[in-house]
């Protein structure tokens, strides 16, 4: 038998419901893996380092209601992915490929890898947003902005790293309930960045 994860709204009545029902059916609720539950309570950026701090912490998704204070610009905000199954593109000899899917002749696309400053009342963070959670935010595909921009700018060489683009910058100071995934990553300290996979609600 295969396992499933589920996203719950304890604040819905079918949800209420389905707990009452749980509680009183032991021999179920002895089923459900309560470490594989994953989380989808808001939560403030604290309570989501300190859920990462703890000993038995698994992966787990969480909103979390932030306000952008301001998007990376040192670094790449995009990536050139495989069109297939959207990992990032990897020079060969004379094209692109993908160590995913094994094709050595890849047509790439833009796709969005932006990093962004936010705070809420107390604590900042930095998410890392990625795919169709920057274009929720933009209204554009990365795809159509690289597209843009290169297009007006033709001079430059193919090295070139296009500035982040002005429709990211205009998130600067917007406050959004952000999906966010803690992974393994997070739990090892490898890296300090919160993934978005989602903006909630604008």
């Amino acid at each position: 038998m295969s396992s499933s994860r589920v996203f719950i709204d304890k604040d819905v009545q079918p949800t209420i419901d389905y707990f009452s029902w749980l509680s009183s059916n032991s021999e179920i609720a002895k089923r459900v893996n309560e470490d594989e539950v994953t989380r989808s309570e808001t939560r403030k950026i604290g309570q989501i380092f300190a859920y990462i701090k703890q000993e038995k912490a698994k992966e787990a998704s969480f909103d979390c209601i932030a306000t952008i204070n301001d998007v990376e610009r040192a670094s790449a905000w995009y990536y050139i992915a495989c069109s297939g199954c959207h990992t990032k593109a990897t020079g060969g000899p004379s094209s692109l490929m993908c160590a995913k899917c094994g094709n050595t002749n890849v047509t790439g696309v833009a796709k969005y890898l932006a990093k962004i400053y936010v705070y809420d009342s107390n604590d900042q963070a930095v998410f890392v947003l990625l795919g169709d959670a920057v274009r929720e935010l933009t209204g554009k595909h990365a795809a159509e902005l690289v597209d843009t921009y290169f297009e007006a700018n033709q001079e430059l060489g193919v090295g070139h790293q296009m500035p982040a683009p002005q429709a990211l910058l205009d998130t600067i100071g917007q406050t959004h309930k952000f999906r966010v995934r803690v992974s393994n990553l997070n739990f090892t300290g490898k890296i300090q960045a919160i993934t978005v996979t989602k903006i909630v609600s604008p």
